[in-house]
């Protein structure tokens, strides 16, 4: 949920003066007693329909007083109305940063959510479901990216740009769910693939301990020819408990971010490597050459310099691209009256929040809906 908070505060930062004065007359008018904040009465009374609740007031409510200032009701407006939130099919938790998705229920593109799993509920595979081939959705959004077009003019940027010199900086957090997202992922791998897995492993354990330590790790990287995109505090990070080893999972987490994820984002503005959610230029996206990403402190701060102004965060980005043609493909879930329950509720609160705002907008605001890719530039230039 903190990455959704520092997305929210990023975009309004980066939001035209009369935008920022929509989202702050919707502020006043909520807070009908002008103390300057929001009570949970206030949030259900306005309007009076179906979809707000208190679960998500308290999951915007970042200090737990009972009450949103301006700041979370910025997080709040994000959610509903650019980034949205989704509901794991398997345990009906709120997917906020790395999660799985169905490849072929994405690119089939019959229902407008999908099938999405937390990655605890891949790993201990709690779910029922048609199709296998599940990725996480920073990585869909890689494989769904448009193909580049030849300009000798404008040299293509490899997915994988990490850089020896680039220290991942304040990236627990971010490594936590990519350990989550590893794991998942590998719980998942056919007992051949695992076997595989673990010889890798071992051939890395070169002294038989059970771990793989500086030394080894190295080996690795340079064996495999990994040494070049991984920043140099990476063996920190992956070691959970700071014994100065990797075990397995650990192990597991780093082939994982180097072959599967395909390495580590770096942020155009402060170089920083993008571990979890992070901004996209839409207009580099969509020509499919060099993208342009920044960090959200980068894109908050507006710390970068670039020719578009058209930006999205990689997963409100993964929203906008899915396919919405009509077919057949969609496949059959474990939880489809809880999944279809939750996505119409989505629906209620974006109608409930669009008449709440009636008399408020002005002509052309960026809160009008995105139906296919040739309005997603113009609907993020205004963010």
């Amino acid at each position: 949920m903190e990455e959704i908070r520092e997305a929210a505060m990023a975009r309004y930062e980066n939001l035209f003066e009369d935008q920022k004065a929509e989202i702050k007359d919707l502020f006043t008018k909520m807070d009908s007693d002008g103390d300057g904040k929001v009570s949970l009465q206030q949030y259900l009374d306005h309007p009076k329909r179906d979809g707000y609740d208190q679960e998500m007031f308290e999951l915007v409510d970042k200090d737990g007083d009972g009450y949103w200032d301006f700041d979370e009701f910025k997080t709040f407006e994000f959610i509903y109305k650019v980034r949205g939130f989704l509901v794991c099919e398997g345990c009906s938790c709120h997917l906020w940063g790395t999660y799985y998705a169905c490849l072929t229920c994405y690119d089939a593109g019959k229902d407008a959510f999908g099938y999405n799993i937390c990655s605890s509920c891949f790993r201990n595979k709690s779910f029922q479901h048609d199709h296998t081939d599940f990725r996480d959705n920073h990585r869909i959004c890689q494989l769904r990216r448009p193909k580049p077009k030849p300009s000798r003019g404008n040299p293509l940027k490899p997915i994988n740009s990490a850089k020896p010199q680039t220290i991942i900086k304040e990236g627990q957090r971010e490594m936590e769910e990519m350990r989550d997202a590893a794991m998942a992922y590998y719980e998942n791998l056919t007992e051949q693939q695992k076997r595989l897995a673990k010889e890798l492993f071992n051939a890395s354990d070169i002294n038989g301990d059970g771990t793989v330590n500086v030394q080894e790790y190295l080996d690795f990287l340079k064996e495999q020819n990994f040494s070049e995109y991984v920043p140099p505090n990476l063996f920190k990070l992956l070691d959970k408990n700071g014994d100065g080893t990797m075990d397995f999972e650990e192990f597991v987490t780093l082939y994982y971010i180097v072959k599967v994820r395909c390495g580590i984002i770096n942020c155009d503005g402060c170089d920083g490597s993008l571990l979890g959610l992070y901004f996209l230029c839409v207009e580099c996206y969509m020509a499919g050459g060099r993208t342009y990403d920044l960090c959200c402190k980068c894109y908050h701060k507006k710390n970068f310099k670039h020719q578009h102004s058209t930006f999205l965060d990689s997963c409100a980005l993964l929203n906008q691209m899915k396919p919405t043609k009509n077919n057949q493909t969609q496949g059959n879930t474990s939880r489809a009256v809880q999944g279809r329950r939750s996505n119409t509720q989505m629906r209620e609160v974006k109608e409930a929040l669009d008449a709440f705002e009636k008399g408020l907008r002005l002509s052309g605001t960026v809160y009008d809906a995105v139906d296919t890719l040739a309005t997603v530039s113009s609907f993020c230039t205004t963010m």
